[in-house]
């Protein structure tokens, strides 16, 4: 809401340089990232709580093997982390590419009769959107590709930390049965809290993404301009007496020359004196809109 509060203070000429599909994409996509994403924190607490009160009765059992363990998940969030860099600028461009996608949906819905009576129009409009389409798709499926790759890492490297743990870390440290008991079962008991915890790294990744977007949009869209109705601009005026045209004409040529024209208006004869109203009218695809260009 208060995004939406921030646009409507928009000044419309600014307004108007907004690409609708960033728009839309913080409004939908950003929003629920980060919506999601605080739906989770109750969890994450929870298991960061569960996660320090097992390693805590590690300590107990054995100080030194406990603070390899830890050790090693600390490198394993480190490495994760260095990875980071990656899944921003795959995250950037999916949103990015989502955005021009979103944009050409917009002037399918907002210009569909446009489209449907201009054979020309439709055929670049349609090309235009299949290759939107296929950029955002790979787009897409690169960063999906990167937080996969992300968590098959910190998946195996936790399970091999944590057999390790169990098989070695006895041998090497002399546990005796009821210990290494023990302590198996602390460490098999903290393996799903300190996943939760590792594969909670992309969540974060992608939240920090969101909020950056959000946070340039506002920036951007800081209604930092006086409003135009309060603007005495001192421009200078030419008074017009008559504007006259003879024999315009504009056809829409094909892209392939051995096609016919399809649309176009007929040469046309006009004039209009200083203080007439004129109204031009007809049905739609008649050429009103290409006549005023």
């Amino acid at each position: 809401l208060m995004i939406v509060n921030k646009i409507f203070k928009i000044p419309y000429r600014k307004y108007e340089k907004l690409a609708k599909g960033k728009i839309y994409t913080i409004l939908n996509d950003d929003i629920n990232a980060i919506f999601s994403f605080s739906q989770n924190v109750v969890n994450i607490y929870t298991t960061f709580i569960t996660t320090v009160m097992v390693l805590i009765y590690m300590f107990t059992l054995n100080i030194i093997s406990s603070l390899m363990l830890i050790g090693v998940t600390l490198i394993i969030m480190g490495l994760l982390f260095l990875m980071s860099g990656k899944l921003k600028r795959t995250g950037h461009k999916a949103r990015k590419t989502r955005e021009q996608y979103t944009n050409l949906i917009s002037g399918l819905l907002n210009g569909f009769k446009e489209l449907v009576l201009h054979k020309v129009k439709r055929d670049r409009f349609q090309s235009d959107l299949g290759k939107s389409s296929k950029e955002y798709y790979d787009a897409s499926q690169a960063n999906i590709n990167v937080g996969i790759d992300a968590a098959l890492f910190s998946e195996l490297s936790f399970t091999i930390a944590v057999g390790v743990s169990c098989l070695l870390f006895p041998v090497i440290f002399n546990f005796d049965k009821e210990l290494v008991t023990a302590y198996v079962i602390a460490v098999l008991f903290l393996w799903g809290p300190v996943g939760a915890l590792i594969n909670g790294v992309p969540q974060i990744i992608n939240v920090q993404v969101s909020w950056k977007r959000i946070k340039n949009f506002l920036e951007n869209a800081h209604e930092d301009e006086t409003s135009y109705r309060d603007i005495n601009e001192n421009v200078e005026t030419r008074k017009v007496e008559k504007i006259s045209v003879n024999n315009v004409c504009f056809n829409y040529q094909s892209e392939n020359d051995k096609e016919d024209i399809t649309h176009g208006i007929v040469p046309i004869n006009f004039k209009a004196n200083h203080g007439e109203i004129v109204f031009r009218i007809g049905g739609n695809g008649s050429g009103k809109t290409t006549f005023l260009k």
